[in-house]
């Protein structure tokens, strides 16, 4: 997938998530209503009651859709920032390496103390 842009993705998707929890109260609201009609005898109830069920399974749809993009944002920042690590320490491996590999033995005391401070 893609990582560029990852702090800003992730900021857009926590403002998406915070839109559906305080649209959640409309959706119960919404629910409630159609309840009371169906309750009340309602010529249409058998209409109210498929779009009931319709709305709700793809409220459920949307919110779990929105869990598995939340995962897989949270794997790809985990991501990121493995690759940074690892990117960090192979440097110091490949600074380590140079100097272990090195014919450099040192000519004087100083030189000498120079190359065991590497």
């Amino acid at each position: 997938r893609e990582l560029t842009n990852l702090p800003a993705k992730l900021k857009k998707h926590e403002a998406f998530e915070a839109e559906l929890t305080a649209n959640e109260t409309l959706l119960d609201n919404v629910g409630k209503a159609g309840e009371a009609l169906v309750a009340d005898g309602h010529y249409a109830a058998a209409s109210v009651l498929t779009s009931l069920d319709d709305l709700f399974s793809e409220w459920e749809k949307l919110k779990t859709a929105t869990v598995d993009r939340g995962r897989l944002l949270a794997e790809a920042q985990d991501l990121v920032e493995f690759k940074r690590q690892a990117d960090i320490i192979l440097l110091w491996m490949n600074e380590k390496e140079l100097v272990a590999t090195s014919d450099e033995t040192g000519d004087d005391l100083e030189h000498c103390a120079d190359l065991q401070k590497r």
